[in-house]
Formats: C-alpha cells, structure tokens, sequence
C-alpha cells in the first residue's frame, strides 16, 4: 500500500472515530430523523451507565470475579467505559444535536480531546494491556507472579493514561491538528496538510491497540480451548475459557463498533455520502461500544 492510500485510510479513520458526531450528515438538527437519532444515542448510553456500573459492582463485590488476576485491570476498563458513556459520548453528541447557532463555551472545542477523546484512546490502551496480561498468565504462568504485584498493575494502568494524555496534546496545543467549530454543530477534527499527523495518531490510538488485543486475545483463546480439552473437568480452566471467550467477543465487538465506518468512507464514499440512514447507524454503532460491550453479559 502506498503512502497515500495509508494517508485516505487512516485520514477515514481519524474523520470517522474522531469526528464521529461533527459530520453526520447537513444541519438538520430539528428534523424528526435528528430527534430519533440523539434519542437513540442516549438511550443507548444511559442504559450503558447502568450496565457499567453494575458490571462494576459485580467484579467487586463477586468473589471469583475479584479474585482474578487481572480483575484490577478489567475495573479499570470497565472504569473508562462509564466515563466514556456519562461525558465523552454525551459532549460530542449534544453540541452537535443543537447545531451550529447554538455558541459553545470559550476554548470548548481546543479542549475537546482532553474532555472527550482522552478516555477512549485510554480505553483502546487499556484493553489492548488487559489483553497482554491474560497473554502472559496463559502462555507464560512462571513468570506471570512479576506482572500480579501491585507495581506491575499499578504500571498496567498508568501507562494507557499516560499514552493518551501525550497523544491528545498534540491536537489540544494545535500541533499539526486541532479541533475547531464545525459548520453542522458541536466540533471538528482538522488534520495538518501532511499525511504524518493522522497516520502516527491512529497508529497509536488505534491501529496498533487493535493489533495487540486481536493477536493476544486469538492465541489465547486457541491456547485455553486446547488446555479444556485435555483436562475438561477443571474448574479454573472452564472459568478462564469462560473469561477469555468473552474478552475475545468484546475484542470482535470493538472492531465492529469502530471500523466499518472507515471501510466504507474509504472504499464506497459516494454510497456512504448518500445513505444518510445507515450513516446514522454507523454513527450510533461508534457511540456505543462503551454502552453496548459482551464483558457486560
């Protein structure tokens, strides 16, 4: 692939995953389709709340769920998943359901990453390390004691904030890319004329996170169906099946929530510009991923 496709790619991406609410479709905020749509995408996240917050509940308060391994990381996941759904989705659907006559607070929009975009780069780092940690505990159980001490999942979790914070500063201090008032409400994503600053921000944002949680949760899964067949009537490993099966779908799930939209900006855009209808599905689809996740069954 050469470096331009690269750069349409991954410029979908970023317009699709970034810009998910700021280019919809014309300003038609008062329409009936609109209504339905800012319904829907509340309604979706307010049972998300609820769903999260008894998901956290249960890990907590369940004693098998606490006392897995790797349950500090999965409150942490499931930590960012309620922030998401109670601000991120909330101050980007909302400005732009209001529309552009509605004025934003000053510096709403410069802000916009830290407020927003913060937590679901987190969220990709923080599941793709949760995904790297059940990879060791299956493949490596000798040396896995080293990453259960408190330093180590006290790193895990440090380390996604830290990423995230220094790749939202980039657009947040204007350097190659920055987030202004959009024509059709709420804000936009605007990248540099060079295709550098979009492809190293979804390469670390989000290519790479996916990459990692793909090949660890696959070589796990396959690993641990293997171990239930030679030794079908243990427990712990039933569980961790149990556990690992439903990383894997929330893995699958992530991938359906955020790429189709740049597969069809970037294959099909003409199709895509037209079928406003199912533009509004793939919108709703992308807010939804923190709302909407296996990890919750």
């Amino acid at each position: 692939m050469n470096g331009s496709a690269v750069y349409r790619n991954a410029s979908a991406l970023s317009l699709s995953a970034v810009n998910s609410t700021a280019s919809l479709f014309p300003n038609t905020s008062s329409s009936s389709s609109d209504l339905w749509w800012i319904f829907g995408v509340m309604t979706t996240n307010t049972v998300g709340i609820f769903a999260n917050i008894l998901l956290l509940l249960a890990v907590i308060v369940h004693k098998p769920l606490r006392r897995s391994s790797s349950s500090a990381l999965i409150i942490h996941c499931i930590a960012i998943d309620l922030y998401t759904t109670t601000v991120s989705v909330p101050s980007t659907t909302i400005p732009f359901y209001l529309g552009p006559t509605h004025q934003l607070p000053k510096d709403f929009c410069k802000y916009q990453p830290y407020i927003a975009y913060l937590a679901w780069v987190c969220g990709m780092d923080a599941s793709s390390l949760l995904s790297l940690h059940r990879f060791v505990a299956a493949l490596f159980p000798n040396q896995f004691p080293r990453f259960r001490k408190t330093a180590a999942i006290a790193g895990l979790i440090a380390a996604p904030w830290i990423a995230s914070i220094l790749i939202n500063l980039f657009p947040t201090l204007e350097m190659g890319s920055r987030f202004i008032a959009s024509s059709v409400g709420g804000c936009t994503f605007v990248a540099g004329r060079g295709p550098s600053t979009v492809v190293t921000y979804m390469a670390l944002g989000y290519y790479l996170p996916t990459a990692v949680m793909g090949l660890n949760y696959t070589i796990v899964l396959t690993k641990t169906m293997l171990d239930v067949r030679r030794r079908p009537r243990s427990p712990a490993l039933r569980r961790r099946l149990e556990i690992t099966r439903t990383l894997w779908l929330s893995f699958v799930w992530h991938c359906m929530t955020i790429y189709p939209p740049a597969i069809l900006t970037s294959t099909f855009p003409v199709l895509y510009a037209s079928n406003r209808g199912f533009k509004m599905f793939l919108k709703w689809l992308g807010g939804s991923y923190s709302a909407i996740n296996p990890v919750q069954k």
